[in-house]
């Protein structure tokens, strides 16, 4: 597996694997405009290119993205692939968020979504 900041012409790739997830698992728990805001967040050029976006990548496939906001100290985004869930690679994405920010908290607003072992 590979995890790296993403490049800027990466992100559109990123933020479908995002919108696939979250339509999979967060968006049923949501009211429409709830949705759609969300939608308009990660289709918004200019906000999205205020994240940090990192990959988890294997096989040279997109599996997993976290992205951050004030220089790492806030999770804006975090989604894995449900295919690839619960094989470490959400926690290595936070791993790299954790060993590239200086601050002394990471914030994140969570999702409803709780998965069991």
């Amino acid at each position: 597996m590979e995890i790296r900041e993403l490049k800027k012409q990466e992100t559109t790739g990123a933020m479908r694997l995002v919108w696939d997830v979250f339509v999979e698992f967060e968006a049923p728990d949501y009211v429409e405009e709830g949705v759609e805001t969300f939608r308009e967040f990660i289709n918004d050029e200019a906000a999205v290119g205020n994240l940090v976006v990192y990959g988890a990548f294997e096989n040279r496939k997109l599996t997993g993205v976290i992205a951050t906001r004030n220089e790492g100290g806030h999770i804006a985004l975090f989604f894995v692939r449900k295919d690839y869930q619960r094989r470490g690679i959400g926690r290595k994405l936070f791993e790299t968020v954790l060993e590239a920010c200086d601050k002394p908290a990471i914030t994140v607003n969570s999702s409803p979504l709780i998965v069991l072992a």
